[in-house]
């Protein structure tokens, strides 16, 4: 997959749509029901998407040497700033910019789930 599909990019943003119509009432203005109904899709389909995008990549690179470790460093190249920066700021940042409000935003659990397994758990 040397070459960028155009079409991969709508399809994207259909789905970033679909999910953006289910989670927010922002849209209930245009008589969506039916879409948001059924909005959850679009996550399947990042995830039908990336999963074919991943593939092409590794099928591509298959022929050179030690393609799978390349592979992984990149993606971790990719996701690991991101995700540390992430912990750091609420960890770090967010208990020192609301040093009232820190006890709560790190203790409750996330809502709609996850209540077994709350940051209490963790700390």
């Amino acid at each position: 997959m040397t070459q960028k599909i155009p079409q991969l990019d709508a399809v994207r943003g259909i789905a970033i749509l679909l999910v953006l119509i289910h989670n927010t009432d922002a849209f209930s203005s245009l008589h969506l029901e039916a879409i948001s109904t059924y909005g959850w899709m679009g996550v399947d389909l990042f995830f039908v998407l990336s999963g074919f995008l991943i593939t092409g990549i590794l099928l591509e690179a298959k022929q050179s040497e030690s393609y799978f470790k390349n592979f992984y460093a990149r993606r971790c190249l990719r996701i690991w700033p991101l995700y540390y920066s992430v912990l750091i700021f609420m960890f770090l940042i967010v208990p020192h910019l609301h040093p009232s409000d820190a006890h709560d935003i790190l203790n409750d659990p996330p809502p709609g789930g996850l209540t077994r397994y709350s940051c209490r758990t963790f700390l």
